[in-house]
């Protein structure tokens, strides 16, 4: 389980001023990695929640595009 899974793990636990606090410190650590990293991640992800935590978070131009990217795979899996 990557880091970005516990963070997103913890923020859908979290409601109200915790669940900010929890999306701050994925900001954070988003902030530390590296853009291909992070892109890898969405790319492997499964849960279109989960991508959308992230783009709550706050991604980058590039992020974004990864993040539409893979929702859009996703969702055509589920039409299929």
């Amino acid at each position: 389980m990557s880091a970005i899974t516990l963070y997103i793990k913890e923020i859908k636990t979290r409601k109200r001023l915790r669940r900010q606090y929890a999306l701050q410190n994925l900001r954070e650590y988003m902030r530390s990695v590296k853009e291909e990293d992070i892109a890898k991640e969405i790319m492997r992800m499964t849960d279109i929640n989960d991508i959308k935590i992230l783009w709550e978070a706050g991604l980058t131009q590039i992020l974004q595009k990864a993040a539409s990217t893979r929702i859009e795979e996703l969702i055509k899996r589920r039409s299929e």
